[in-house]
């Protein structure tokens, strides 16, 4: 894992006191959960494959509705802490909308996505550096 530590050690992907991911690795897995989610509007409406998309909508609500369960007794997906699972989760999840999916039916999911939203060092997605 030298790439992920810097090369010499000096960097750890996560803070070794709070065990939370860097800024740089939360920015890589959203950037790559945009990517994903606008390839949507990159889809001609006749390409062979445009009918697939309702299929894996439908499965992108059902694993939704397994996260509002989840999230129906709990405040983060693993050990009640913030943790690298959130944030997985949450690079697809907070830009759902834009993939078709209405999060209105999903109350515990909102009330997750704001909790890892108020996380410290949180940095919105299109934040541009100063």
């Amino acid at each position: 894992m030298d790439d992920a530590e810097g090369g010499d050690g000096s960097e750890t992907w996560a803070n070794p006191a709070t065990h939370q991911s860097a800024e740089s690795w939360c920015r890589a897995v959203g950037w790559f959960g945009v990517a994903a989610v606008q390839i949507l509007d990159l889809i001609p409406a006749d390409h062979p494959r445009r009918a697939e998309l309702p299929e894996r909508l439908a499965k992108g609500r059902a694993a939704l509705a397994v996260m509002e369960e989840h999230l129906s007794t709990r405040q983060f997906f693993v050990n009640e802490r913030y943790s690298i699972a959130d944030i997985a989760l949450y690079a697809y999840t907070h830009v759902a909308e834009d993939g078709g999916h209405d999060l209105k039916p999903y109350p515990n999911l909102r009330e997750w996505l704001g909790r890892v939203a108020a996380q410290p060092n949180y940095v919105p997605l299109l934040a541009k550096p100063k």
